[in-house]
């Protein structure tokens, strides 16, 4: 195939001037380098927002009862109405080789009283030994040990333990709507404190083991 005239003229160009040639290209090669490491650069910062908001308390995934959101009602839970076996799920889950961690969870909201201090809530059940696997928010504490299931303990977060000038060992009032629609009321040992940084949780956040959450709420164990 012939060579263009136009091939021949831009060649000529090119070594008419070589200086500005090799300017030109090593401009165009520190841009193009330029926007490769932006772009990387933006991506990775990106990738480490998203896995640091999910990792925090949330997970990357949460499965619901169909009917839960948006009201996030205490009647609308898995194992309730769909007759879901949650044991069953979370086996399921757990040999998924694509799921590094998986742990259930109980909310519900309420109020938490410490003397004449009282402070809005939302209570989170969880498994203890499942949920250090998922999120990083209760990992380390600021004060205390993790609650022990079965004896009443919780933990909250720095702001609310301000708010409620609570400290290691006091009795928390909890209150909160059961399940059966009865007036959920019992005292918690708070045991300890955790601190996000993000005021907003560490002041609503209030946590306990999932079958204590379960029992205040007169919520059966095979629902969550």
């Amino acid at each position: 195939m012939p060579e263009s005239p136009w091939s021949r003229i831009g060649w000529r160009n090119l070594g008419r001037n070589r200086k500005r040639t090799v300017l030109t290209a090593l401009g165009l090669a520190v841009g193009f380098f330029a926007v490769v490491f932006i772009v990387g650069w933006s991506q990775g910062i990106m990738a480490e927002m998203v896995e640091s908001a999910t990792s925090l308390v949330n997970g990357q995934l949460e499965i619901h009862d169909a009917e839960y959101r948006p009201d996030r009602s205490i009647y609308d839970t898995i194992g309730g109405r769909d007759g879901a076996d949650v044991d069953a799920l979370l086996r399921a889950i757990d040999v998924d080789p694509s799921v590094v961690a998986a742990a259930p969870r109980v909310y519900a909201g309420g109020l938490i009283s410490s003397g004449d201090a009282t402070s809005a809530g939302m209570f989170m059940g969880i498994d203890p030994t499942r949920e250090l696997t998922l999120s990083r928010f209760l990992d380390p504490l600021v004060e205390g040990r993790m609650p022990v299931s079965g004896q009443n303990e919780m933990l909250v977060g720095a702001e609310m333990a301000r708010q409620l000038e609570a400290g290691l060992d006091d009795e928390l009032v909890v209150v909160s709507s059961g399940a059966d629609g009865s007036m959920a009321n019992d005292l918690f040992t708070l045991v300890g404190i955790f601190q996000t940084g993000l005021v907003e949780l560490d002041a609503t956040f209030a946590v306990m083991p999932i079958g204590d959450l379960q029992t205040l709420l007169v919520l059966p164990p095979g629902r969550i």
